[in-house]
């Protein structure tokens, strides 16, 4: 199960940023691969350490370096 965090459009792709309980971290999936989703009505909370889009863009800063310009 992946957890919706945020959509984003780059051109023409849509992509999903999900928590994916599976891996147990961020992923990043492609809007126009997904087959199937559903609505589970249960709610997710991320942790302490990730509540805004800036703790997620620090996570993935300290895991994999700055993105180059």
């Amino acid at each position: 199960m992946a957890h919706g965090f945020l959509q984003l459009s780059k051109g023409k792709v849509w992509t999903l940023v999900a928590w994916c309980e599976l891996r147990d971290d961020f992923r990043v999936f492609r809007l126009d691969r997904i087959d199937h989703c559903a609505t589970t009505g249960e709610t997710f909370t991320l942790g302490d350490w990730c509540q805004t889009l800036h703790d997620f863009y620090r996570r993935i800063e300290e895991e994999h370096g700055p993105n180059p310009r």
